[in-house]
């Protein structure tokens, strides 16, 4: 396999390409049903409508085809992992995301959607990285500074939450996220008067 190069197989499985021969990584050669006469756009496509529709199996084997013509497509490796993720393989949509983010780092939204995995799974400290990760990125990016602010609430960091619920405010001051940074701060100063009282 080392002069082979891994990529997705259409059933979502690793194949290794060598030359013109696909084979699956027991060396069992996968034949060609015509996945060179594929359209990729045509596949895309059709596997955003399979998605729409919910149909999150089939998305997630379209997109795959989508990446044995172009491995380097961050945004079908995107897709897929939020197909994954919706159909409850969440160990996999995080490769997926890692797959986007090899082949563009500035792909903010893989790096929301890894850390809102992380965080599902207890893993507070890899979940902070990831929004730390977004938010170097894009400052901007409001969905990641608001989950960076629960995120420091969660782990009991009430000088983060502070800042980073301020920050988001500065963003965004009009929304129902906004309506709930607002109360946060509320919570803090009262809590942090109570404990100059006491």
């Amino acid at each position: 396999l080392t002069a082979a190069a891994l990529q997705v197989g259409e059933a979502g499985q690793l194949v290794a390409r060598e030359g013109g021969r696909v084979s699956e990584l027991s060396g069992q050669l996968v034949l060609g049903l015509g996945a060179g006469e594929e359209e990729p756009d045509d596949l895309f496509l059709a596997a955003q409508a399979a998605e729409e529709e919910g149909d999150y199996g089939e998305a997630a084997a379209l997109y795959a085809r989508c990446l044995v013509h172009d491995p380097t497509d961050a945004t079908a490796a995107f897709n897929r992992g939020n197909t994954l993720r919706e159909a409850g393989r969440t160990q996999d949509a995080a490769v997926d995301y890692l797959r986007a983010l090899r082949h563009d780092p500035t792909f903010v939204e893989a790096w929301f959607n890894l850390a809102a995995l992380a965080r599902e799974e207890g893993r507070a400290a890899a979940a902070e990285r990831y929004l730390d990760e977004a938010i170097a990125r894009d400052p901007d990016y409001g969905d990641a500074v608001f989950n960076r602010a629960a995120l420091a609430f969660d782990t009991g960091d009430d000088a983060g939450a502070r800042r980073w619920w301020a920050r988001y405010l500065e963003l965004d001051n009009q929304s129902e996220w906004a309506r709930q940074a607002e109360r946060g701060l509320a919570y803090l100063a009262r809590a942090e008067a109570g404990r100059f009282r006491a």
